[in-house]
């Protein structure tokens, strides 16, 4: 498959769920989570691991010295490894 191709079929994926994707976003963004007042932070974390698992992915909340850790992990189709490392809170 070219290049092309490959990036045909994921600007039809986001078109065919770009409404659905905008809903999960609004999930989160509606998730009350300041950090910097420790407010909200463990439900936010914990709404983060269950969208990843409404996804298929496998995930868990972890404490920390700080504020939880979400770790999720799932199995794609090919060998390559993808992480992402990112914060949850909208402060």
């Amino acid at each position: 498959m070219s290049q092309s191709e490959i990036y045909a079929q994921i600007d039809a994926h986001i078109e065919a769920n770009l409404d659905y994707w905008i809903e999960q976003l609004a999930r989160l963004v509606n998730q009350r989570s300041i950090s910097a007042q420790n407010d909200g932070i463990d439900d936010c974390a914990q709404l983060v691991a269950a969208m990843l698992q409404e996804q298929g992915f496998t995930a868990e909340v972890m404490p920390s010295a700080g504020y939880p850790v979400v770790y999720g992990e799932g199995n794609g189709r090919s060998d390559k490894t993808l992480l992402f490392y990112l914060h949850y809170d909208v402060q």
